[in-house]
């Protein structure tokens, strides 16, 4: 056991001399983690308050702010003398038209009548299922592939083919196997 452990010694110290002479290992000094400076956050621009508006055409008040900790510092002087006449209010403005459709597809009517027919699927196979005699797992499958006809039909109204094309195709799936789940489940009852 001396042998070895002598053997140890004489092979570790080996590993710390270079060409006979010891190397002699100095801790490095870390320096010290350096100051950090933290400049306050800027306060927001004030905000001019709201122009009046008519009581009748009003919504109700929104919920306030948060309080804050340090009051806002204006730099705007209200004027010396108030307007002469009220304030004219705007007509509540048109609605604008939906944003345009970025078509990825030269032929958008064929894709149309592959989801619908995909929609015409789920939908006759959901109708094949009774909901009430179906289990908790069941239960959840059917309202999933409830939820993802409903969010293809909406999609596809508003010509996101791709998103409409997938959720269909999720939804036409899991009907079809619900409805042969459900049609060889009561064929063997």
């Amino acid at each position: 056991m001396t042998t070895l452990a002598g053997g140890l010694l004489a092979g570790a110290s080996s590993c710390f001399a270079v060409g006979g002479k010891p190397v002699v290992l100095v801790a490095l000094a870390t320096p010290e983690p350096p100051h950090h400076v933290v400049a306050p956050a800027p306060d927001p621009p004030p905000v001019a308050p709201p122009a009046p508006v008519d009581s009748a055409t009003a919504a109700p008040p929104a919920a306030a702010p948060p309080a804050r900790s340090t009051p806002p510092v204006t730099t705007a002087k209200p004027p010396e003398h108030p307007p002469a006449s009220p304030p004219v209010v705007a007509a509540a403005p048109a609605p604008a038209d939906p944003p345009a459709v970025l078509q990825t597809v030269a032929d958008t009517a064929d894709l149309e009548r592959k989801i619908q027919a995909q929609l015409d699927s789920a939908e006759r196979d959901l109708h094949r299922v009774d909901p009430s005699a179906l289990n908790a797992q069941e239960r959840a499958q059917y309202d999933m592939a409830s939820q993802l006809y409903k969010q293809a039909y909406a999609a596809l109204k508003l010509k996101q083919y791709n998103f409409a094309y997938t959720q269909s195709d999720k939804a036409a799936r899991m009907a079809s196997l619900l409805a042969k789940r459900r049609s060889t489940s009561s064929s063997v009852s």
